[in-house]
């Protein structure tokens, strides 16, 4: 029986431990709606491709995240399949299976000393709206 209570009260102070320190790493990282307000957007919908894309105007917004611009201004999210390392300093190139078009499965390259670091393939795509007070 003393082993039983012994058992429980191990498992109340691991947890009592760790789940504050979980909590503290949570709060750490903003969330993804935390990251795209903090630029001013929020996420709409979904859509199958960004016409009149053009790399030379956009952001990241984490690892996996990044706002880019279409036709008139309009921005977009991208979120790509996997994290990409290096998107917030690194010079990026695109690969895109249509001129001027990106969809998903087209393909962002982070350049390192000028050779490709990571290959970071798109998932999805959305358009971005204006968010509230911004």
């Amino acid at each position: 029986m003393s082993q039983t209570i012994h058992g429980v009260l191990s498992g109340l102070i691991i947890c009592a431990l760790t789940v504050p320190a979980a909590a503290l790493c949570a709060d750490a990282k903003p969330s993804l709606e935390g990251a795209l307000a903090e630029h001013g957007y929020r996420a709409g919908e979904a859509v199958e491709q960004v016409p009149g894309f053009r790399l030379d105007d956009w952001k990241a917004v984490d690892s996996k995240h990044l706002i880019v611009f279409g036709d008139a201004g309009q921005g977009y999210l991208v979120t790509l399949e996997d994290r990409c390392y290096g998107l917030g300093g690194s010079p990026l190139t695109v690969r895109t299976r249509s001129p001027g078009v990106l969809a998903a499965r087209d393909e962002f390259q982070v350049k390192h000393m000028g050779q490709v670091a990571d290959r970071c393939a798109v998932d999805t795509l959305q358009r971005l709206e204006t968010a509230p007070g911004g």
